[in-house]
């Protein structure tokens, strides 16, 4: 009878995982149409920059859609792209009705979220039908016998707690990188950019930043044309309109790794109550904090063998 409970307990707990993996997959292949996607080589009109107020820049460009409408959404690309192609140029990617054009940075970086629960929830499904089977004796034999899946191993919680500080490093590495160079002073060009576009969304949410965003045009020292759209505070966003010239500074070997210049008290106050700011210093206490933790530990163990 235990037995059977414990089963039943697998099966509903793989069930419900399941049906919560089919139904963000259904909703992520709807959302992007994968299916319909027909790969297509599109002109390149325009290329822009677009740079927040933490991380480094993401590149994009705007392209000829398939029936000769200008694309209303910028398409993702990499650095290397970024560099390499200009306007005129084609760009392979995908179109699923004519009518709109996606890069696979699309797919992926648009669909992080979609994506990132399909995986974690998809995790569960597997570890609910490796436990049913588990259930089952001779399968429980075979594992224990003939392979690693069924035995113990002291390990498998620092492998896991080495994925997720991973991942912390990782996004704190890039707060931290563009913090460094927003305060370094060398290897950077100070220049006047015209404003020639703006966007504000003002949240009312508790657990949501707002956007305040100026698209700006200015000329390199290569005499290149670089478009940027740059995340502002508040403050800056209220101090500038439309048609006026932006102080900014920006990376020589870089055009598009913009940085707004004279930064005053009321930025400073406005960038810290961000929920994006709270979360690159959480991961940073936490990575801090975790290696604390086990550097003592191994201290410990180190004078016990002593």
């Amino acid at each position: 009878m235990e037995k059977l409970k414990e089963v039943l307990g697998f099966a509903l707990f793989t069930l419900f995982f399941g049906l919560i993996t089919s139904f963000l997959t259904i909703e992520y292949m709807d959302e992007y149409d994968i299916l319909s996607a027909e790969k297509v080589d599109v002109p390149i009109i325009q290329k822009v920059g677009e740079k927040n107020l933490f991380t480094p820049p993401s590149y994009f460009v705007r392209v000829e859609l398939p029936h000769g409408e200008e694309s209303e959404y910028l398409s993702r690309i990499s650095k290397h792209q970024m560099k390499e192609v200009e306007p005129g140029d084609h760009l392979s990617g995908f179109t699923t009705n004519g009518r709109d054009f996606l890069t696979w940075r699309d797919f992926i970086i648009d669909g992080f979220i979609f994506l990132g629960a399909i995986l974690l929830f998809g995790a569960f499904t597997l570890l609910g039908v490796f436990m049913l089977l588990s259930a089952i004796p001779a399968v429980d034999r075979f594992f224990e016998e003939k392979t690693f899946l069924g035995r113990r191993t002291i390990g498998n919680g620092m492998k896991l707690l080495t994925i997720a500080i991973s991942v912390f490093v990782y996004f704190s590495g890039r707060f931290l990188h563009n913090l460094l160079l927003k305060l370094f002073p060398f290897m950077k060009t100070s220049t006047e950019a015209k404003i020639i576009d703006s966007y504000s969304y003002f949240s009312y949410r508790k657990y949501e930043d707002s956007v305040y965003e100026f698209t700006i045009l200015f000329e390199d020292v290569n005499g290149n044309e670089i478009e940027v759209i740059k995340e502002v505070t508040r403050s800056t966003f209220n101090h500038y309109t439309l048609g006026e010239s932006l102080p900014i500074s920006y990376r020589t070997q870089n055009p598009y790794d913009v940085f707004v210049n004279q930064t005053t008290f009321a930025d400073i106050f406005g960038m810290v109550v961000y929920l994006e700011l709270f979360m690159y210093l959480f991961f940073i206490a936490t990575i801090i904090f975790t290696g604390y933790v086990l550097l003592n530990k191994r201290k410990k163990n180190k004078s016990r063998a002593d």
